[in-house]
């Protein structure tokens, strides 16, 4: 019994340094905005490659807790005292009107972001409305509304050798972690709900939205406002799926099927 059953402490990859580094910060400020159960750590570069020292805040699956104080691994048949909560650190990505937290350089750094006099990187619209605004997608813990927001798919440094590491992510409790699947020698790809840090409390307004870099270019990541593939992944109740065939419901890769 350890921490491990509470969070657990991973390395993500960002992206790699001979990308577009336009897109790098991009990805980078959407990777690392989605804090509602990722801590992220110190950021740096090794063999070409971006990465992010982070802690998944979602408990293993097999954690018990039968008795005040006490705990237990429905896995393993461990008992012992309930390890103490990690202690989490407050993550603001926006400070007052126009101040944020980006990602530029490799690393997080405040940048002022002041509303642009238009409208810079948003979704299609028809007759001036948002499509995705009260559309009844939703994530795999059945919450409705503003799926894109609050699931994302992270890449996880993990290889064969570390069979530990690798078993305690498959571990993590669904639905807030799942679908975890190795895609290479060194990495795990896996799907995460994570609110993402820049809406606004209780709302799922972007404070990024409308807003632009000192340079023009929008501050929103262009991976939140690109039309998703009619015939490609995309949430339960999205807007923009493919219409089901034959009376059968749509599904979605966020519930593990094709839409």
């Amino acid at each position: 019994m350890g921490r491990q059953c509470h969070a657990l402490d991973v390395i993500l990859r960002v992206g790699a340094l001979d990308e577009d580094r336009t897109w790098l910060d991009d990805h980078g400020t959407w990777l690392l905005g989605h804090t509602e159960r990722i801590e992220f750590g110190e950021t740096g570069d090794s063999r070409g490659q971006v990465y992010a020292m982070a802690t998944l805040h979602v408990p293993c699956r097999h954690y018990r807790e039968p008795a005040p104080g006490a705990a237990s691994c429905a896995a393993h048949a461990f008992r012992g005292k309930s390890p103490r909560r990690p202690v989490r650190a407050a993550q603001p990505r926006r400070f007052g009107e126009d101040r944020f937290l980006v990602f530029e350089e490799k690393r997080l750094v405040p940048r002022t972001l002041r509303r642009a006099p238009r409208e810079l990187r948003v979704l299609p619209q028809s007759n001036d409305r948002n499509p995705c605004d009260g559309a009844p997608c939703r994530t795999p813990d059945q919450r409705r509304g503003a799926a894109c927001c609050r699931n994302l798919w992270i890449e996880l440094m993990c290889t064969p050798r570390e069979k530990r590491l690798e078993a305690l992510v498959r571990a993590r409790r669904s639905p807030q972690v799942s679908y975890v699947t190795r895609v290479g020698a060194s990495s795990l790809e896996l799907q995460v709900i994570s609110a993402c840090g820049y809406l606004e409390p209780g709302s799922s307004a972007c404070t990024l939205h409308g807003r632009a870099h000192a340079d023009g270019r929008s501050a929103k990541p262009g991976v939140c406002v690109e039309w998703p593939a009619a015939d490609g992944w995309t949430h339960t109740g999205c807007v923009f799926a493919a219409a089901p065939a034959s009376g059968t419901a749509t599904r979605a890769l966020m519930d593990g099927t094709r839409a």
